[in-house]
């Protein structure tokens, strides 16, 4: 089961169908309440692009804090917030994905004390009213702080495509180079920091329209 707007859904079927297993992907749609989803699955899987820009993780939270066993990619801030065989299971390859869903499945033991172990240390460690606390003190530190003019245009630089690339990493050659095309998949959403997503809000930079024109052909 897939719960959420469904983008991608036509490349993940096209895959399913190649595996035959599409018969078994049911896409839920955007749902306001997952509270009796996370009811009803045994497993959560968390396998997000590398290049996802994530960052609250509310969702991993969320089946953690109901006590079902994760499923997350090895890498960002998932591996910050699952010890992996301790509060869920860190995976790298499609490999390791099945023998981790394997080992959830034949290891009754390993299932409860994975559950048991996310569930505690999720409501201990992002308990509402301790994050709220610590929040507010980061506040009043800031506003105690003598106050000062900042200019951030040395590091994000003066126009919205030198924006878009202070954020890009590994396929920053792609765009700077001109070859939009190349960079991954991502790039190519409607949002999710994607030349497009930039260009709606900054519709006169030049090498932006440049760059999702290239992106949306390939």
């Amino acid at each position: 089961m897939l719960a959420g707007d469904p983008v991608g859904k036509e490349l993940l079927l096209i895959g399913a169908k190649e595996h035959g297993i599409d018969s078994q992907i049911t896409f839920l749609g955007h749902i306001n309440d997952v509270s009796h989803l996370l009811e009803n699955i045994d497993v959560f899987t968390y396998i997000l692009n590398p290049q996802h820009y994530g960052a609250t993780e509310n969702a991993l939270l969320e089946a953690m804090a109901a006590g079902i066993p994760t499923i997350a990619l090895n890498q960002c801030v998932e591996r910050m917030i699952v010890d992996d065989k301790e509060t869920g299971l860190l995976i790298d390859s499609p490999e390791s994905f099945g023998k981790a869903v394997k080992a959830l499945h034949d290891d009754e033991k390993l299932w409860g004390r994975i559950s048991f172990n996310a569930r505690q240390r999720i409501l201990c460690n992002y308990a509402i009213q301790d994050n709220r606390e610590r929040i507010l003190s980061r506040y009043d530190v800031c506003m105690s702080a003598k106050k000062k003019a900042m200019n951030f245009t040395g590091y994000f630089g003066n126009r919205a495509s030198e924006w878009f690339l202070s954020a890009v990493e590994e396929d920053k050659d792609c765009f700077t180079s001109n070859q939009a095309w190349r960079a991954g998949r991502i790039f190519r959403e409607s949002t999710k920091g994607s030349p497009k997503h930039f260009l709606r809000f900054f519709p006169d930079d030049e090498l932006l329209q440049s760059w999702a024109s290239q992106v949306e052909a390939v």
